[in-house]
């Protein structure tokens, strides 16, 4: 997709990548979807998580989703559906966020040059959260 739009293919950060796991625990555990953790001034919102694990960008977003297993889905776009594959899952994922312009932007952004991905499984809900977070120019 970044290729299509003439952007360059994100590189992963291992840093981004444990920004993206504490919150998509924060979010399944919580069991609402949010950009900010109530109650942590260290981590707050997609910048201080970043900086809090050592991330050394000057730009950072994140995209956040959740879909079911085995059940009915409701989406952004299309109808309902029921997901029973990872292969269904993680296309329901990339759709969601295709079919909002805000974390469209994110995807596309050419200024995001390397992210991290998490997600985490609910077995209580049947629901699997994703987390990828976003870092552009890179501090030295």
């Amino acid at each position: 997709m970044r290729i299509h739009h003439k952007t360059v293919a994100l590189n992963p950060d291992s840093n981004l990548q444990k920004a993206a796991t504490n919150h998509v625990n924060y979010v399944m555990q919580q069991g609402t979807l949010t950009h900010f953790q109530a109650g942590s001034r260290q981590l707050y919102d997609p910048f201080d998580r970043a900086v809090f694990y050592k991330a050394a960008f000057g730009t950072v977003g994140e995209n956040i989703a959740f879909t079911y297993i085995g059940k009915l889905t409701k989406s952004n776009y299309g109808k309902p559906h029921t997901n029973f594959t990872y292969e269904e899952v993680a296309d329901d994922l990339v759709k969601m966020w295709k079919h909002s312009a805000e974390h469209f932007k994110n995807l596309t952004e050419k200024e995001f040059t390397h992210s991290g991905i998490a997600i985490a499984f609910s077995y209580k809900e049947q629901a699997l959260y994703a987390v990828q977070v976003y870092g552009g120019n890179k501090k030295k």
